[in-house]
């Protein structure tokens, strides 16, 4: 049987401080990795979503939400410097929100290198496709270095 990627997820990162965007934090700065997981294709549910995040070593997790909150269709479980978000399913044209809150090391690095990867189930008879979003972020009062890299594989 063939293999059809009938899915279209989508991941996005965003650092957030206070809810405001951010490309910097402060040493011992408590903040947000927000990750935003949408469902593109508008007729197929996505299955079998899994959403992990591989946290900088520095930063000291302190828990992880997800919006809506209902359905509680999902699990969350954190493993040394590793989050992961399992959803039953993404329905078609709907986006799910993770919210992971870390405190940023006193003795900052230069730069917080943080990646998300979404893994996800084609169809019973596919393997799982993924994507992932890999963010570096900056502590102050370094100076600023922006990146920014999306990548699709099956």
């Amino acid at each position: 049987i063939p293999c059809e990627n009938k899915n279209d997820l989508g991941i996005y990162k965003v650092a957030k401080v206070k809810g405001i965007t951010v490309q910097q934090v402060n040493p011992g700065q408590i903040f947000n990795y927000n990750i935003t997981v949408n469902n593109n294709d508008l007729t197929n549910n996505a299955p079998l979503v899994v959403v992990n995040d591989k946290l900088p070593y520095e930063v000291k997790y302190l828990g992880t939400e997800v919006y809506p909150s209902l359905p509680v269709n999902y699990t969350i479980n954190q493993s040394g410097d590793l989050v992961y978000v399992r959803f039953d399913q993404i329905p078609a044209g709907k986006t799910r929100f993770i919210n992971i809150t870390v405190k940023a090391p006193i003795e900052a690095p230069t730069t917080l290198y943080n990646i998300a990867n979404v893994i996800y189930a084609t169809s019973p008879n596919c393997s799982s496709s993924s994507k992932i979003c890999f963010k570096l972020f900056q502590i102050m009062p370094r100076k600023t270095i922006h990146s920014w890299q999306a990548s699709n594989s099956s």
